[in-house]
């Protein structure tokens, strides 16, 4: 027993557990164990590092029993240095990841004003569609930053798809800040910056993604010119066009012709209850299944609208009430 409790087996347990816990962490954070897990990523790798350290003093109290204590001297010795070598090479490797950064562009934090601000929309049937994505569905979904998580929003260049968002730099930003009232707004905007939405007093911005790889979105950051740049897709939301337009608060058709089904194909009949807003519940394919709303938003009926064909967008929509 008194052989378990030695100084020098002691110390071959802390040693054992700091060098697994070092090189557990490092292994789990180059395979990426906690890659766009937000900020729970650094509490995964170090979970992992402790995994690892305590398999390290498990194998060290199985070892002592066999070694002599001189031996287990000497694997501490080892062990403090290689350890210690570890060490330095992580350090060094920081600082020279941390010089490559400050050779990388920053973005200037001076104050500009943001662009594309939308009026707060009036939902009377008669006022102009709030949006209508250009009238064409064009991509596959949008991306919803989270403004004040990660308070500044990085853009890319050109990326590589097969390395991880830690290996690119950013090539400009928006840099976002509360005001006076509490609420979102920005220190600095790219001057070409158009999204689709951009209303920060509403916590409003909004991009059309047009491709989705596994660490980054290509987006359309002027509707305008249709510029696109990349977004890492940890820092907010990315959501289909179907899971969009579900999620806003109505919507409306763009042409007056249009009609309300009571089934999902052009043959089926069509209801004629007189409504004035849409709200949008399902989505299937081309069409939308909706309920009809009044003026004070009480549900008079239900139905199927086609919210795109031959793709052109059918509809507007309103992200208020």
């Amino acid at each position: 027993m008194k052989k378990f409790i030695a100084l020098s087996s002691l110390g071959f347990y802390l040693l054992a557990f700091i060098f697994c816990f070092v090189v557990g962490a490092y292994v789990a954070g180059k395979m990426g164990a906690g890659e766009n897990q937000g900020l729970a990523g650094g509490a995964i790798v170090l979970g992992w590092g402790v995994l690892v350290g305590l398999g390290g003093i498990v194998l060290a109290i199985i070892l002592v029993q066999f070694l002599s204590p001189k031996v287990v001297i000497k694997i501490n010795w080892v062990l403090l240095i290689v350890a210690v070598v570890f060490l330095i090479f992580l350090y060094a490797k920081a600082r020279i990841s941390t010089e490559k950064n400050k050779e990388a562009p920053q973005p200037s934090l001076k104050t500009t004003s943001p662009t594309a601000m939308l009026v707060k929309p009036n939902l009377q049937k008669s006022s102009a569609p709030e949006n209508s994505l250009e009238s064409s569905p064009k991509g596959i979904g949008i991306f919803k930053p989270a403004i004040m998580e990660h308070g500044t929003l990085y853009f890319y260049g050109p990326v590589n798809w097969q390395k991880s968002s830690s290996e690119h730099h950013p090539t400009d930003s928006i840099v976002f800040a509360m005001d006076a009232y509490n609420n979102p707004t920005t220190t600095y905007v790219p001057p070409w910056l158009y999204p689709e939405h951009l209303k920060l007093d509403y916590g409003v911005l909004i991009f059309k993604v047009l491709g989705v790889g596994d660490d980054f979105l290509k987006v359309e950051v002027n509707k305008l010119t249709q510029q696109t740049s990349y977004v890492n897709k940890a820092q907010g939301s990315y959501l289909s066009f179907p899971e969009f337009l579900t999620s806003v608060n109505s919507v409306e058709f763009i042409n007056s012709n249009s009609k309300v089904y009571l089934k999902p194909f052009d043959a089926s009949s069509t209801i004629n209850t007189s409504f004035s807003f849409m709200d949008p519940l399902l989505i299937e394919e081309d069409w939308m299944y909706v309920a009809l709303l009044n003026e004070s938003y009480e549900t008079l009926g239900k139905g199927w609208i086609q919210w795109k064909k031959d793709g052109k967008l059918m509809i507007s929509y309103s992200l208020f009430s």
